[in-house]
């Protein structure tokens, strides 16, 4: 950990990689692993009750909107509609190009997301919704596990359910979303044909792809 020179507060946490060995047990699509393990060593240096998540390679000049929401109802996971699917596409999907929430969920979120990965990663292979890829894309394993931390009680086994309008109903109450454009200046990369999107939101398939707001879910 090195402290700023220019940025008394801020502080820059660097991890090493994990060894090829550990990685070999582990179940790592879309670096969903490295993405959990770098999260919680930087979640350890909060110590205010509210956290925003965001990629290293991306920014955003304005934070202001989603900071907003999430004081309006602190239980919420706030995000943005960077592929925030609509449920008829892929439930539960989420977006995790920048999240907020409250620090010790957003902590315990990521530990137990380590967990699965680690010793349920066989159970992450096979998406229980009958999706067009037989397996849960991050997005999806964030979106169900945030709701599984809110839902689930004290040694009873959650269960998600998979009925389009419960799917709908748990991610309005648990989850908001905040329009892209609303949040300054921005940068974003993804994996897809266009690569980079810089105050552009033509980045998506209407028709199918994601919801600027929880009502179009």
């Amino acid at each position: 950990v090195s402290q700023s020179r220019y940025l008394p507060n801020l502080r820059v946490i660097v991890n090493s990689m994990p060894k090829q060995a550990k990685m070999d047990k582990v179940y790592n699509s879309q670096n969903r692993y490295y993405q959990f393990l770098s999260t919680i060593k930087g979640l350890q240096w909060v110590q205010t009750p509210y956290v925003i998540k965001v990629r290293s390679d991306e920014y955003y000049t304005d934070l202001t909107p989603i900071m907003r929401l999430l004081l309006e109802n602190d239980d919420k996971l706030v995000t943005n509609d960077v592929f925030f699917r609509k449920i008829g596409y892929l439930r539960y999907h989420l977006s995790d190009h920048i999240m907020c929430a409250k620090t010790d969920r957003m902590h315990q979120m990521f530990k137990e997301m380590l967990y699965d990965c680690e010793f349920n990663k066989n159970q992450l292979k096979f998406a229980p919704f009958e999706q067009h890829d037989f397996w849960l894309f991050v997005e999806q394993q964030i979106g169900m596990k945030y709701i599984e931390l809110c839902e689930r009680q004290e040694g009873v086994r959650y269960k998600h359910p998979s009925k389009p309008e419960q799917v709908k109903a748990l991610m309005m109450k648990h989850f908001d979303v905040v329009n892209t454009g609303l949040l300054g200046e921005f940068y974003i990369t993804a994996n897809c044909e266009k690569k980079i999107f810089v105050n552009d939101l033509s980045y998506f398939d209407e028709s199918r792809d994601i919801a600027n707001s929880l009502g179009e879910l």
